[in-house]
Protein backbone atom coordinates (compact mmCIF):
# COMPACT_ATOMS: atom_id res chain seq x y z
CA UNK A 1 0.00 0.00 0.00
CA UNK A 2 1.28 3.33 -1.35
CA UNK A 3 1.02 7.18 0.66
CA UNK A 4 0.78 10.12 -2.32
CA UNK A 5 3.13 11.95 -3.22
CA UNK A 6 1.74 15.16 -0.28
CA UNK A 7 2.04 12.82 2.19
CA UNK A 8 5.04 11.43 1.48
CA UNK A 9 6.77 14.45 1.40
CA UNK A 10 4.63 15.98 4.84
CA UNK A 11 6.40 12.46 6.32
CA UNK A 12 10.09 13.36 4.77
CA UNK A 13 9.66 16.77 6.16
CA UNK A 14 8.71 15.48 9.50
CA UNK A 15 11.65 12.53 9.25
CA UNK A 16 14.10 15.15 8.68
CA UNK A 17 13.29 17.84 11.35
CA UNK A 18 13.48 14.96 13.89
CA UNK A 19 16.15 13.34 12.46
CA UNK A 20 18.77 16.23 12.51
CA UNK A 21 18.38 17.15 15.78
CA UNK A 22 18.95 14.09 17.20
CA UNK A 23 22.02 13.79 15.04
CA UNK A 24 23.50 16.63 16.63
CA UNK A 25 22.58 15.29 19.65
CA UNK A 26 24.13 12.02 18.65
CA UNK A 27 27.56 13.81 18.08
CA UNK A 28 28.09 15.41 21.66
CA UNK A 29 26.46 12.34 23.29
CA UNK A 30 29.42 10.09 21.25
CA UNK A 31 31.70 12.51 21.94
CA UNK A 32 30.67 12.43 25.53
CA UNK A 33 30.94 8.71 25.66
CA UNK A 34 34.27 8.70 24.42
CA UNK A 35 35.45 11.32 27.03
CA UNK A 36 33.60 10.36 29.84
CA UNK A 37 33.03 6.80 29.74
CA UNK A 38 36.32 6.07 28.08
CA UNK A 39 38.79 7.73 29.27
CA UNK A 40 37.56 9.38 32.62
CA UNK A 41 35.95 5.88 33.38
CA UNK A 42 39.02 4.01 32.64
CA UNK A 43 41.04 5.80 34.12
CA UNK A 44 39.42 5.38 37.54
CA UNK A 45 39.25 1.75 37.04
CA UNK A 46 43.11 1.85 36.02
CA UNK A 47 44.28 3.88 38.70
CA UNK A 48 44.82 7.16 37.21
CA UNK A 49 43.09 10.36 37.58
CA UNK A 50 40.19 11.81 36.33
CA UNK A 51 39.29 15.55 36.90
CA UNK A 52 36.57 16.61 34.28
CA UNK A 53 36.02 16.74 30.80
CA UNK A 54 34.85 19.74 28.16
CA UNK A 55 32.88 19.49 25.12
CA UNK A 56 32.46 22.47 22.38
CA UNK A 57 29.19 23.31 20.87
CA UNK A 58 31.17 21.73 17.48
CA UNK A 59 31.49 18.19 18.57
CA UNK A 60 35.03 18.33 19.93
CA UNK A 61 35.86 17.12 23.23
CA UNK A 62 39.21 16.47 26.33
CA UNK A 63 38.70 14.40 28.77
CA UNK A 64 41.12 15.48 31.63
CA UNK A 65 43.33 12.66 32.75
CA UNK A 66 46.34 11.87 34.42
CA UNK A 67 47.57 7.97 33.98
CA UNK A 68 50.96 8.46 34.40
CA UNK A 69 51.60 6.75 37.27
CA UNK A 70 49.53 3.53 36.47
CA UNK A 71 52.16 1.92 33.69
CA UNK A 72 52.65 2.46 30.56
CA UNK A 73 50.04 -0.68 29.55
CA UNK A 74 47.33 0.61 31.65
CA UNK A 75 48.32 4.32 30.55
CA UNK A 76 47.81 2.84 26.82
CA UNK A 77 44.67 1.31 27.89
CA UNK A 78 43.79 4.31 28.74
CA UNK A 79 44.08 5.89 25.68
CA UNK A 80 42.51 3.38 23.52
CA UNK A 81 39.32 3.19 26.14
CA UNK A 82 37.98 6.54 24.24
CA UNK A 83 37.36 4.75 20.71
CA UNK A 84 36.48 1.68 21.72
CA UNK A 85 33.95 3.01 24.70
CA UNK A 86 31.78 4.87 21.34
CA UNK A 87 32.66 1.55 19.57
CA UNK A 88 30.60 -0.68 21.94
CA UNK A 89 27.93 1.89 23.29
CA UNK A 90 27.22 2.29 19.23
CA UNK A 91 27.16 -1.40 18.78
CA UNK A 92 24.78 -1.53 21.74
CA UNK A 93 22.28 0.73 20.82
CA UNK A 94 21.87 -0.94 17.17
CA UNK A 95 20.53 -4.00 19.26
CA UNK A 96 18.43 -1.55 21.24
CA UNK A 97 17.10 0.31 18.36
CA UNK A 98 16.06 -3.45 17.22
CA UNK A 99 14.62 -4.06 20.39
CA UNK A 100 12.27 -1.17 20.11
CA UNK A 101 12.15 -1.00 16.27
CA UNK A 102 7.65 -1.15 16.77
CA UNK A 103 7.99 2.34 18.52
CA UNK A 104 9.32 3.95 15.21
CA UNK A 105 10.55 7.46 16.56
CA UNK A 106 12.36 5.93 19.84
CA UNK A 107 13.77 3.31 17.56
CA UNK A 108 14.95 6.28 14.98
CA UNK A 109 16.62 8.55 17.72
CA UNK A 110 18.11 5.18 19.15
CA UNK A 111 19.61 4.19 15.71
CA UNK A 112 21.05 8.11 14.83
CA UNK A 113 22.97 8.00 18.22
CA UNK A 114 24.12 4.56 17.17
CA UNK A 115 25.08 5.30 14.21
CA UNK A 116 26.82 8.53 15.33
CA UNK A 117 28.70 6.25 18.05
CA UNK A 118 29.92 4.42 15.44
CA UNK A 119 30.98 7.42 13.38
CA UNK A 120 33.20 8.58 16.09
CA UNK A 121 35.27 5.65 17.53
CA UNK A 122 36.34 2.87 14.58
CA UNK A 123 36.89 6.01 12.60
CA UNK A 124 38.96 7.61 14.79
CA UNK A 125 40.59 4.05 15.56
CA UNK A 126 41.73 3.96 11.68
CA UNK A 127 42.28 7.48 10.31
CA UNK A 128 44.26 8.19 13.64
CA UNK A 129 46.48 4.44 13.12
CA UNK A 130 47.16 5.65 9.02
CA UNK A 131 48.51 9.13 10.80
CA UNK A 132 49.44 8.32 14.50
CA UNK A 133 50.62 11.69 15.88
CA UNK A 134 50.29 12.75 19.20
CA UNK A 135 47.99 14.21 21.05
CA UNK A 136 45.76 11.40 18.97
CA UNK A 137 44.46 8.94 21.01
CA UNK A 138 46.36 6.42 19.07
CA UNK A 139 49.41 8.60 18.74
CA UNK A 140 49.58 8.62 22.55
CA UNK A 141 49.09 4.39 22.06
CA UNK A 142 52.24 3.96 19.84
CA UNK A 143 54.46 6.85 21.35
CA UNK A 144 53.98 4.53 24.50
CA UNK A 145 54.10 1.25 22.87
CA UNK A 146 55.68 1.74 19.62
CA UNK A 147 55.38 -1.38 17.58
CA UNK A 148 54.18 -1.21 13.61
CA UNK A 149 52.18 -4.69 14.50
CA UNK A 150 50.13 -2.71 17.18
CA UNK A 151 49.51 -0.16 14.81
CA UNK A 152 48.48 -2.38 11.80
CA UNK A 153 46.02 -4.32 14.01
CA UNK A 154 44.63 -0.95 15.37
CA UNK A 155 43.83 -0.16 11.83
CA UNK A 156 42.61 -3.14 10.77
CA UNK A 157 40.47 -3.42 13.21
CA UNK A 158 39.34 0.28 12.97
CA UNK A 159 38.77 -0.18 9.25
CA UNK A 160 36.55 -3.42 10.05
CA UNK A 161 34.46 -1.95 12.20
CA UNK A 162 34.10 1.78 10.49
CA UNK A 163 33.03 -0.42 7.51
CA UNK A 164 30.74 -3.00 8.61
CA UNK A 165 29.45 -0.45 11.48
CA UNK A 166 28.30 2.13 8.39
CA UNK A 167 27.02 -0.63 6.23
CA UNK A 168 25.29 -2.43 9.27
CA UNK A 169 23.86 1.02 10.98
CA UNK A 170 23.16 2.95 7.33
CA UNK A 171 20.51 -0.27 6.70
CA UNK A 172 18.60 -0.21 9.66
CA UNK A 173 18.31 3.32 9.08
CA UNK A 174 17.68 2.60 5.43
CA UNK A 175 14.37 0.85 6.99
CA UNK A 176 13.58 2.95 9.23
CA UNK A 177 13.36 5.76 6.18
CA UNK A 178 11.60 3.74 4.39
CA UNK A 179 8.69 2.00 6.85
CA UNK A 180 8.08 5.85 7.78
CA UNK A 181 7.88 6.78 4.36
CA UNK A 182 5.28 4.40 3.24
CA UNK A 183 7.85 1.74 1.78
CA UNK A 184 8.98 4.01 -1.03
CA UNK A 185 5.27 3.78 -2.88
CA UNK A 186 4.35 6.74 -3.80
CA UNK A 187 0.56 6.60 -4.87
CA UNK A 188 -0.30 9.47 -7.93
CA UNK A 189 -3.80 11.14 -8.07
CA UNK A 190 -4.99 11.05 -11.45
CA UNK A 191 -8.36 13.21 -12.04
Amino acid sequence: MGISSKEFYQRLSIFLLFAIPVAYFGIIAAVTVHELFGHGLSSLLLGGKFTGFSLEPDGMGWAYVDASGTGTLREALVYLAGPSATLLIGVLLLFVSLAVRKRFFLSLAVLIIALNCLLEGPPYLFWNAVHPVPPGDIGQVLELLPSEGLRWGILVIGGIFTFSGIVIANLFLYRQAIQWLGNGKIIEKTH
